[in-house]
């Protein structure tokens, strides 16, 4: 709940259509922290897990208020679906 390796998508007004949330491809670029396993090397391929949490979050809040899923309850969000999914990463 207090991690701040958390990656966001841009805040947007649920509609009832589909939303697609995508991982970036760019893991380096992002402020997930997904370390290489110990003795690999280049072309390695390892796996994870990610974790996704969608939020409701007030209206008057921004992105930047958000550094952790803590943030969201204490700002008066609240996490209304949890899931996580396996990746399949390889060492640069």
């Amino acid at each position: 709940m207090t991690d701040v390796g958390i990656e966001k998508s841009d805040l947007f007004t649920i509609t009832g259509g589909i939303v697609n949330i995508a991982v970036p491809a760019e893991l380096s670029n992002t402020h997930l922290r997904l370390g290489n396993p110990p003795n690999s090397k280049p072309g390695d391929q390892y796996r994870r897990t990610l974790e996704f949490n969608v939020v409701i979050v007030p209206k008057d809040l921004s992105a930047e208020q958000i550094r952790s899923l803590s943030d969201v309850q204490r700002l008066g969000g609240k996490i209304i679906k949890t899931s996580s999914q396996g990746v399949v990463l390889t060492v640069g």
